[in-house]
């Protein structure tokens, strides 16, 4: 317990070094915490690669609060029928540091689920070096019940003929 504690607290320091790193002026830092697009940031140098930053976008589309995402790994979203090929695909593309683009079926805190068009990208240093991982989601699950909604209309529509 003391571990995960320790861990945790690295990662709010973290991101509390990340934040003070751009002063409040700073145009990009302050879209970052604005925008209504969810975003949050990971440091692949830590220990299960735990969230260090998210903005109220992010809790909003989750359900969390911030003070239990930092820290955590983003895994806290999967649930039972999260496609484990788009984990896997995920997994792939942290490891091997590059962007990727993928939708999954998250879960929110209360259980709830939603679909999830989610964007990594690694942040380098200035030798190249991965720093970060920079993460944007798009709730599309209204999207997804249309498709579902027209594909039994056009179902119903092949029965009667």
């Amino acid at each position: 317990m003391i571990d995960n504690q320790n861990s945790r607290q690295d990662a709010k320091d973290a991101g509390e070094r990340l934040v003070s790193a751009h002063a409040s002026e700073d145009p990009f830092a302050a879209a970052f915490k604005a925008t209504r697009m969810p975003m949050l940031i990971t440091d692949p140098r830590q220990p299960d690669n735990p969230i260090i930053f998210c903005n109220k976008a992010f809790c909003t589309l989750t359900g969390y609060e911030v003070g239990e995402l930092i820290g955590r790994n983003c895994r806290l979203l999967q649930g039972p029928q999260t496609d484990p090929d788009a984990v896997t695909k995920l997994r792939d593309a942290v490891a091997s540091q590059k962007d990727i683009a993928v939708d999954i079926l998250n879960y929110r805190k209360d259980g709830s689920k939603f679909w999830n068009a989610l964007f990594v990208s690694p942040v380098r240093d200035v030798s190249g070096a991965v720093i970060y991982f920079f993460a944007s989601q798009l709730d599309f699950t209204n999207i997804k019940s249309k498709e579902a909604e027209l594909a039994r209309a056009r179902h119903i529509a092949e029965e009667e003929v």
